[in-house]
């Protein structure tokens, strides 16, 4: 008899607490992504920041002891210049591609046995211009 009502409740919040799980996941996708783009903006000032002070062209600005690549006078859509500023999650996987002739950096942002949280960084064309941050709205429900 007690076996059987321990049984019962626990189908029972197993039962409630299971969608609850995978809202949570959900949730945790969501502001896992929306804290990397914080973290790319904040990137994206302290290179200008970084940049305005120095005199020259910006191509290499060593930031809090890293060497970080720009190009235009923003940090490069590279591995080693928005995301090592950025300092993105390890497990962080970089896609270095072009957008309307345009370096950019696809970070997708694993999760186990769904499709990764994704977002591009494009570089600024050319001096004087600003770089733009791409979150695809089908990439993390």
């Amino acid at each position: 008899m007690e076996f059987s009502a321990c049984v019962v409740v626990i189908g029972v919040l197993t039962s409630t607490l299971l969608p609850r799980i995978s809202e949570w996941q959900q949730q945790a996708r969501a502001i896992q992504l929306a804290n990397a783009i914080v973290a790319l903006n904040r990137a994206v000032v302290i290179f200008q920041a970084e940049c305005s002070r120095s005199a020259g062209p910006c191509d290499q600005l060593v930031i809090n002891g890293r060497t970080i690549a720009g190009a235009n006078g923003q940090a490069a859509a590279t591995p080693d210049g928005i995301a090592r500023l950025a300092e993105l999650p390890a497990d962080t996987q970089f896609h270095e591609h072009w957008v309307d002739g345009v370096p950019a950096l696809t970070m997708s942002l694993p999760s186990r046995g769904i499709p990764p949280c994704e977002f591009t960084y494009v570089q600024a064309p050319r001096s004087g211009s600003a770089p733009v941050i791409h979150r695809p709205l089908a990439s993390c429900p």
